[in-house]
């Protein structure tokens, strides 16, 4: 029921190692465009060794819950801070440029949605450029909503994905315990009765997730961290 919450391990590194490969680069290199390409490099390191690791027929485990076979998804994000800054991102665009972004938008979409629905974890294709992809295409899913200006950023800045985004990450870390606890509990738990419930409870849980855990977690002050942690030593 916690088999997914190995992702949280990636992203905890992640955060950990960013930012001290951050300070240096931008002390040394300086260079917005210098430092995009280093990680992109970094990125495309990360593509290959997944697929090097990769071995069809075999477990794949080793691959899938890599951190460095993983690592390109997180970077591919922070590489496109570098490139799509937001504050210069305010300027109108044309008719035209409407026009290809929509495009671009249904494009991505689509694309990610066949993924999710054709792309088997253990599928040779998802290790050879397949994950790569969906992480490519939602990057730049991303860069067009970030855009104020176009109309993925209208169609997407609603009250509905508003709310999913907010408690996407309790809806991620409640998901699994839920449909495992219903697999072995239900005689039938994909029936629509019980697949309705269940993604109730999902988004019951996550809503008392969000309110009691995160929030507060937001508005803690941790500048004060130590000291809270001396008086209890």
């Amino acid at each position: 029921p916690f088999k997914h919450i190995y992702y949280l391990s990636i992203e905890g590194q992640f955060f950990i190692l960013w930012p001290l490969l951050l300070i240096v680069l931008l002390r040394f290199v300086k260079s917005k465009g210098k430092i995009f390409l280093i990680t992109s490099i970094i990125t495309l390191i990360s593509v290959v060794l997944m697929a090097i690791l990769f071995v069809p027929g075999a477990d794949p485990t080793r691959v899938y819950y890599g951190t460095d076979t993983r690592l390109f998804s997180l970077m591919m994000g922070s590489s496109l801070a570098f490139i799509w800054p937001l504050d210069k991102h305010f300027r109108k665009v044309n008719k035209k440029g409407q026009q290809v972004g929509l495009i671009a938008t249904l494009i991505t979409v689509f694309i990610l949605v066949l993924s999710y629905l054709f792309m088997p974890a253990e599928s040779a294709v998802t290790y050879y450029g397949g994950m790569w992809l969906i992480s490519f295409v939602s990057m730049i899913l991303i860069a067009l909503v970030a855009h104020p200006a176009l109309r993925a950023n209208r169609i997407f800045s609603n009250v509905v994905f508003d709310y999913i985004g907010t408690r996407s990450l309790g809806i991620y870390l409640w998901q699994l315990p839920v449909f495992t606890m219903a697999e072995e509990k239900l005689v039938n738990p994909t029936a629509w009765y019980n697949v309705l419930w269940q993604l109730l409870l999902i988004v019951g849980l996550s809503e008392l997730s969000y309110r009691f855990i995160e929030k507060p977690a937001q508005k803690f002050d941790y500048s004060n961290t130590m000291n809270i942690l001396h008086t209890f030593i």
